[in-house]
């Protein structure tokens, strides 16, 4: 069908409104926001676990030159609850995000579906001869 053979428009020739059937944006939110919340708790347990903490200090010097120093804190125990947060969802987060990626593809290669709500009056011009 050639290029402007059928123009489609609301009452009057008024432009037609239409909604957009299946919004993508909160079924890819949703995804994101449960990967997030899995390496989100992920790391948690990373931290809780840390064998060390390190911190790096700048002191000034009586003769106006800076010196810089990392500082350790040995940790007492490997915390069992952080090693846990971290093995358990660590490996969740990664095959759920891995599905994400398929999802997100399948869902942004959907094809989009406009509806006009119903009782809508819509006019149909027919701009050319056609074959059908």
């Amino acid at each position: 069908m050639p290029d402007g053979a059928i123009t489609v428009t609301g009452a009057n020739g008024y432009p037609l409104t239409a909604s957009l059937y299946d919004d993508k944006g909160p079924e890819l939110a949703s995804a994101d926001a449960t990967l997030g919340l899995l390496s989100g708790l992920s790391r948690v347990g990373e931290v809780i676990n840390q064998a060390e903490v390190q911190d790096d200090v700048e002191e000034e010097l009586p003769d106006g030159r800076i010196r810089r120093r990392t500082r350790s804190q040995a940790r007492n125990r490997p915390s069992w609850s952080g090693a846990f947060l971290e093995g358990a969802f660590g490996a969740i987060a990664e095959k759920v995000s891995e599905r994400t990626d398929k999802a997100t593809e399948e869902i942004m290669n959907r094809p989009n579906i406009w509806v006009v709500r119903k009782d809508t009056e819509v006019v149909i011009q027919v701009n050319r001869s056609l074959q059908l």
